[in-house]
């Protein structure tokens, strides 16, 4: 949306700027983002010279969106960090709902993954009316909101649901919702769908690895629980919290990781402390974000001594390697 005027304090600058509606923001927003069709021979309708509707996908092939919303309780809390002078109504949930559905009416995905999904019954009564269903993993911890995995119904069943909670495995309070999708088509494969929102905080890029391993593990348990003549493909969608071409990127793409070779601080390839870009206001909502017990980590080596964690050796690497070797292949 537009931005409004004034100084941005309290909840919002009172500006006497002229806000276009969320349709127009929308319509405007889609128009000017760099599309990247996948797979290539499928024509976006963006493209010039097409129609300006979103074309349907070929037999077995399905659209993905992936919309970390940003959750309303973050909005506000982290407000005089990150959102200085963005005026009141264009932070109110109420509107980024109404442009959240719009702009899913015009992309028209088969399968809607969401990180920081607060509302999540506001969310799934929205997008009924579009043909959508939705299952939620919400958050450990007196935390708000979730990850969620919403699929239009028309294509597809859901055959399994987990909630990951990644408390259950020391590794804070993010959770990960994984689905079994089965398309009407009996022709086309079922996916297993793994939507995640990772740990924010750059300097822990081991429990990000963590929580990364323990999704691919939850993913291929329930593509090898899937009874039927077709095997599963699996998808892995969310806020990863990691740079491209990250050593955390590498693990996906390689299926190893040699985590003694790799500092955790640099492991997801997200800004620190002390980087250029590292203002006070990153580094404000970081620190907000994680918990003040978090400014007071153990080494690597200490932690990973008393508590086992993933520089423990190959031993522990093992299995999960096994399994993300076939990523190329599977996902």
């Amino acid at each position: 949306g537009t931005q409004g005027g004034g100084d941005g304090g309290g909840r919002g600058g009172r500006g006497g700027r002229h806000r276009e509606s969320v349709e127009d923001s929308v319509s405007r927003g889609v128009a000017a983002r760099e599309w990247h069709p996948s797979p290539p021979s499928v024509v976006d309708a963006r493209e010039p010279g097409t129609s300006g509707q979103v074309p349907v996908p070929p037999p077995g092939e399905y659209r993905v969106m992936s919309y970390n919303l940003l959750a309303d309780s973050h909005a506000w809390k982290y407000r005089n960090e990150l959102y200085r002078g963005i005026h009141d109504s264009i932070l109110s949930w109420r509107r980024r709902l109404r442009g959240i559905v719009q702009e899913v009416k015009a992309l028209r995905p088969d399968v809607l993954c969401l990180q920081e999904c607060e509302d999540f019954h506001g969310i799934a009564a929205a997008l009924a009316g579009c043909g959508y269903t939705g299952l939620h993993a919400p958050r450990a911890g007196g935390r708000t909101d979730g990850s969620s995995v919403f699929y239009r119904t028309s294509v597809f069943r859901c055959a399994a649901f987990e909630a990951v909670d990644f408390t259950d495995f020391d590794l804070r309070e993010n959770a990960a919702a994984v689905a079994c999708l089965v398309p009407a088509d009996p022709n086309a494969k079922p996916v297993i769908v793994g939507c995640v929102h990772l740990l924010f905080n750059p300097r822990r890029g081991d429990r990000k690895l963590g929580q990364l391993r323990v999704l691919v593990e939850r993913v291929e348990a329930m593509r090898g629980e899937y009874v039927g003549a077709v095997e599963p493909h699996a998808m892995l969608v969310g806020d990863f919290n990691a740079e491209p071409d990250s050593p955390l990127y590498r693990f996906i793409v390689d299926g190893t990781l040699d985590v003694s070779r790799v500092d955790r601080r640099d492991m997801s390839g997200c800004l620190v402390d002390g980087e250029d870009a590292g203002s006070l206001a990153a580094t404000t909502a970081m620190d907000a974000a994680t918990g003040s017990d978090e400014e007071r980590w153990a080494d690597w080596e200490d932690e990973d001594e008393a508590a086992g964690g993933v520089g423990d050796g190959d031993e522990r690497m093992g299995d999960t390697e096994k399994i993300a070797v076939r990523l190329p292949d599977k996902y």
